[in-house]
């Protein structure tokens, strides 16, 4: 299993890590301040990393895009997550009544959609969305789903409330809102009732490495931080890194960071060779991990701030508010149980 950086890798690591610091790290903070969470999102900082391909990077190049591996994905996450960067119930998968509750039927060649979705990513900033809707309440979500493209301008199609959060406020989650909304079937990705097979057809999405990594690159963020303080922190005569309880945190920090660098570069690595219930369990693990990983790093280094570090101007309780949202995103027990039956 090989996980060596190639020229190309460290290129890419290097775009990205210059693109973070220049554009987005200097606005960060500020930007996170504003109330309204409408208002957070920066097209301008969006503009910028198109020009330089970060956007479209996991495209294939199939469909016109550059094809970066996984491996570089994760790179460029990790970098920009450094300097900042759907719901479903939870009944069992095999029960008819799980899943999401937003419909379609057919009427002729159109499909009329009707419902809510909550949470949505980028909601009211994209103009395209890639939408699962349930066109067979009689079976499981992942046979009675179809894919849609709704344009973000299509009537019946509207948006709701955009979401207040505490952390990830780059990162807009609103309501999407279908009411007799009307598209045609020409609209439709994959066959109908196989939405959920969208990995079937190579679709760039979120994926499990890519979670891990930015909440890796949050926690690099903090101990950075944190380091930095504790080598100028002068108390008691001395920096406050050569006090012994300081120098533990940053030492247990160090450690989980390696610990989950390592097993994120392992999963990515191993996709590539192996695949199987095996590997899709590390994954799901994985996200896991880095969810304690950055909640016990974020945490830890608030604290070797001392009273400073709840303080708004100070660099970490940001990423601590951010680091608490992996818990709804990504690291919930139900992954441990899903993963536990794959290695059933």
């Amino acid at each position: 299993m090989d996980f060596t950086l190639t020229d190309e890798h460290r290129a890419l690591q290097q775009m990205a890590r210059d693109f973070a610091e220049k554009e987005i790290r200097p606005i960060s903070a500020e930007r996170d301040l504003i109330p309204d969470p409408r208002e957070t999102f920066d097209w301008e900082i969006i503009k910028k990393g198109s020009a330089l391909g970060l956007r479209t990077i996991a495209v294939p190049e199939r469909l016109g895009g550059p094809g970066v591996d996984r491996l570089g994905q994760v790179l460029v996450i990790l970098e920009l997550a450094r300097a900042d960067a759907g719901s479903d119930n939870r009944m069992p998968p095999d029960d008819p009544n799980a899943g999401y509750r937003t419909s379609a039927v057919r009427d002729g060649d159109d499909w009329v959609i009707n419902g809510m979705k909550h949470f949505i990513a980028n909601g009211g900033v994209a103009s395209l969305y890639f939408t699962l809707i349930r066109t067979d309440f009689s079976v499981p979500v992942n046979r009675g789903t179809t894919m849609l493209m709704v344009p973000s301008d299509t009537p019946g199609f509207s948006i709701g409330r955009t979401h207040n959060k505490i952390g990830w406020r780059f990162y807009q989650n609103a309501e999407l809102i279908y009411e007799n909304c009307r598209v045609p079937d020409a609209n439709r990705l994959l066959e109908v009732n196989e939405g959920r097979g969208n990995k079937r057809m190579g679709i760039a999405s979120f994926n499990d490495e890519e979670l891990s990594a930015n909440a890796l690159g949050i926690a690099q963020a903090a101990f950075e931080h944190a380091l930095e303080h504790a080598r100028n922190r002068v108390q008691g005569g001395k920096p406050i890194i050569e006090h012994q309880g300081i120098a533990l945190k940053l030492a247990d920090m160090y450690m989980r960071l390696e610990a989950c660098r390592s097993y994120l570069f392992k999963v990515v690595a191993s996709e590539k060779e192996h695949g199987g219930d095996f590997e899709a369990a590390s994954k799901q693990l994985l996200k896991t991990f880095a969810t304690e990983v950055v909640q016990s790093v974020t945490k830890n280094a608030v604290e070797i701030f001392g009273g400073m570090g709840v303080m708004r101007d100070a660099p970490v309780e940001k990423l601590m508010r951010d680091a608490s949202i992996f818990t709804h995103l990504a690291g919930d027990t139900v992954q441990i149980i899903k993963a536990s039956r794959k290695l059933g």
